[in-house]
């Protein structure tokens, strides 16, 4: 679906002959997890629907919170500990399409974001993935927000130390 619209804009980039920006790089985590504007812009989207007990989705910096989920996603390295099963998966994808009034605002919000069953069960088990990870890896309980928050970003900054972040700005080459 989301090449559909990258066909579109150069399309109708053809036909202005303009340079369309269809999206902009803004992290490079790991070597190989990429951070876009239209990633930033789809968490905003998510995040005012997908509560989580855990609050490490409620920075105001998006962007970085995106780059932290990638670290410890590249943190967990697959560990069978921390991967949600397909029920849970499905469990999450399916509270998040609950918070929609209607199965056309569902319709209405899963097209404008280029979002189908497999694309929102892959979000899901991306977030599921950062909170198991520090739900096992954190001793501060969350309803400490505090003190959970102070030690999740220390947990962040170890990682950084050891798996390289580029964050690029606009004027970056």
């Amino acid at each position: 679906m989301w090449a559909i619209g990258w066909l579109a804009l150069a399309a109708q980039a053809q036909v202005n002959d303009e340079p369309q920006v269809a999206d902009r790089l803004v992290a490079v985590v790991g070597g190989s997890t990429v951070v876009t504007s239209f990633d930033i812009a789809l968490e905003q989207a998510i995040a005012q629907r997908d509560r989580s007990v855990l609050p490490f989705w409620d920075h105001a910096d998006v962007a970085e919170v995106l780059i932290d989920a990638a670290l410890l996603r590249i943190a967990s390295a697959d560990v069978v500990l921390y991967e949600p099963s397909p029920e849970d998966i499905r469990a999450r994808a399916d509270a998040f399409r609950s918070t929609f009034a209607t199965p056309a605002e569902w319709t209405d919000f899963s097209t404008r974001w280029g979002l189908d069953d497999a694309t929102l069960g892959v979000l899901a088990r991306r977030r599921l993935v950062v909170e198991r990870f520090l739900q096992r890896n954190l001793k501060s309980a969350p309803a400490d927000r505090e003190a959970w928050l102070a030690e999740t970003h220390a947990l962040v900054a170890a990682l950084e130390s050891r798996i390289p972040v580029r964050r690029i700005t606009p004027s970056s080459p």
